[in-house]
C-alpha cells in the first residue's frame, strides 16, 4: 500500500508537483459531452477472507450419513440422540456436502466446532476492524440452530455451549417462536427478528451474514445481520431491519470468547432434525463496490481502487487505495455524487472517467500521492471535509458517495483513470 515516502507533506512541495501533473479538468465541474452510461457494478468482496466448504471430507447421502466427529479437526457431541452430526455427499442448496444433524425427537441435539490449525483457519481479527464479518449458509429447522465465532479459553479442543466464555458473537435461526432470527452478543444476550417478516420459512437454505464494527462503543463492538434466501433464489443481501447496529457486549481485555481478538475456533449448535450447514466464511469486508470499466494503463493492466473502513458516515473512518497504477508517478483521488462513464474523457486522457457532476479534487497539502515502486498509493479522507465546487461538504447517512483515482502516465496524453469506487453511507 502507499508509503509514507510517497507523500507530499508541505505546501511548497505540492505546488510545483500539482503544476507537473497539468490536470486539464476544472476542480468546480468537469464538462461531458456525449456521455455514454455502462455502470458496471461488482458486488463488494472481503479484503481477508477464509471459505470452509466441507467439499474436503467423506460424505454420504445415506443415512446414517457420514459422521462428523473426527474429520478434518471437527470435534462434535450429540445430546439424547444415537446418530450424530453427518456429513452429506449432495444436500446442499447446491448439490454439494454439507452438514446435517440427522435425529428428531425432545431434547436432540448437538454442538460441533473446529479450532484453527495447519489446514485450515480463519485470520485473526485486530479487534478494531470496522467491517470484520463471519456468514454461513444454513437450512432452517424448527427449535434453532447457531452458528458464531468462538476462542477455545480452556485449551480442550473443542468448544461447548456448556462451557464458559467461548463462545463469541453469533446468529440463531429456527421456526419456533422463541428462536426466529436472533444475533446473540459475546455475553449471550439476543436481540430477535421474525423470520416471516424477512421473507424466510422453516426448510428455506438461508445465508446469513454478520458485519461487526469491532472498535465501536469503545471497543465493545455493534453488529448487523443481513440475509439471502438461497432457496427463493435471492443473490444479494438484505439487511434485517431489527438487527442493525447491535451492541455485541465485546470485551478487548478479556481472556475469554468475549475479546474477538481472540478468536480462534469456529462452533455451532442445532437442535433436531432438518438442520444443515455450508460454506462458512470469515473476514473483513470492504466498505464499498467497485462500479465502471478502466482503460488499461501502461503496466499493460487497468487500475483498480479498494477501501477499508467503516460504512458509518459518522465514524469517519475511509481509506482509499488504488493500485495496479504505473510505478513512481503521481496521482490524487477524485470524487463526485453522481456516477458516469467517459470514454477517453473526451479525448483528454488516455482513462475513462467513472464521474459526472460536480466533481471535487483531493489535491491539499499530504493529498497528492506517488505510487512508489509498488504502483499503488492510499489515503485516509476526512468525511465531514469531502471536497465540492470551492468548498467542502460532508457526507451523510443515506448518502452514497463515488470515487476515483487520477494518476499521471508515461503514455498517450499523459494521465489515466482507475474504475470507479462506490460507498453506501449508513
Amino acid at each position: 500500500m502507499a508509503r509514507e515516502t510517497g507523500r507530499l507533506s508541505s505546501n511548497e512541495a505540492v505546488r510545483p508537483v500539482r503544476d507537473r501533473l497539468k490536470f486539464p479538468f476544472s476542480s468546480m465541474r468537469i464538462r461531458m459531452f456525449r456521455t455514454t452510461f455502462l455502470l458496471l457494478t461488482i458486488p463488494s468482496i472481503g479484503l481477508s477472507q477464509s471459505v470452509y466448504d466441507f467439499e474436503g471430507l467423506i460424505g454420504s447421502d445415506t443415512h446414517p450419513f457420514a459422521p462428523l466427529d473426527g474429520q478434518d479437526g471437527w470435534s462434535e457431541e450429540t445430546f439424547n440422540a444415537a446418530a450424530s452430526m453427518g456429513v452429506t455427499a449432495t444436500m446442499s442448496h447446491d448439490g454439494t456436502k454439507s452438514l446435517r444433524f440427522q435425529e428428531s425427537g425432545p431434547g436432540f441435539g448437538t454442538d460441533a466446532s473446529r479450532i484453527n490449525d495447519a489446514a485450515w483457519s480463519y485470520a485473526s481479527f485486530s479487534g478494531l476492524e470496522a467491517n470484520a464479518y463471519f456468514q454461513a449458509d444454513m437450512q432452517v429447522g424448527w427449535w434453532g440452530g447457531s452458528f458464531g465465532a468462538a476462542h477455545d479459553t480452556n485449551g480442550n479442543n473443542q468448544i461447548r455451549g456448556s462451557e464458559a466464555g467461548e463462545r463469541g458473537v453469533r446468529f440463531d435461526l429456527g421456526g419456533q417462536s422463541n428462536a426466529q432470527l436472533r444475533l446473540i452478543a459475546a455475553n449471550g444476550t439476543a436481540t430477535q427478528a421474525p423470520l416471516a417478516g424477512n421473507g424466510i420459512s422453516s426448510g428455506n437454505w438461508v445465508r446469513v451474514r454478520v458485519v461487526m464494527d469491532l472498535g465501536a462503543n469503545g471497543g465493545t463492538g455493534l453488529g448487523s445481520v443481513e440475509v439471502m434466501n438461497l432457496t427463493t433464489g435471492q443473490t444479494t443481501f438484505t439487511p434485517v431491519a431489527a438487527l442493525q447496529a447491535v451492541a455485541l457486549a465485546l470485551s478487548p481485555s478479556a481472556m475469554d470468547a468475549t475479546n474477538p481478538a481472540l478468536w480462534d475456533a469456529m462452533w455451532l449448535h442445532f437442535e433436531g432434525a432438518a438442520y444443515g450447514l455450508d460454506n462458512i466464511e470469515f473476514g473483513v469486508l470492504e466498505p464499498g463496490a467497485n462500479y465502471c470499466k478502466a482503460a488499461p494503463n501502461s503496466t499493460g493492466s487497468t487500475g483498480v481502487m479498494s477501501a477499508s473502513g467503516s460504512l458509518q458516515a459518522s465514524a469517519n473512518n475511509v481509506t482509499l487505495t488504488a493500485f495496479g497504477l504505473p510505478s513512481n508517478q503521481f496521482g490524487i483521488f477524485v470524487v463526485s455524487m453522481t456516477q458516469a462513464f467517459v470514454p477517453g474523457t473526451n479525448g483528454s486522457s488516455n482513462g475513462n472517467l467513472c464521474l459526472g457532476g460536480v466533481i471535487g479534487r483531493y489535491n491539499g497539502a499530504g493529498q497528492i500521492l506517488s505510487t512508489g515502486a509498488s504502483g499503488d498509493f492510499s489515503l485516509m479522507i476526512n468525511l465531514n471535509t469531502i471536497p465540492q465546487g470551492n468548498g467542502s461538504v460532508a457526507a451523510m447517512a443515506g448518502q452514497s458517495w463515488n470515487f476515483q483515482a487520477w494518476h499521471r502516465d508515461s503514455v498517450g496524453l499523459g494521465s489515466n483513470f482507475t474504475d470507479g469506487y462506490e460507498i453506501q453511507f449508513q
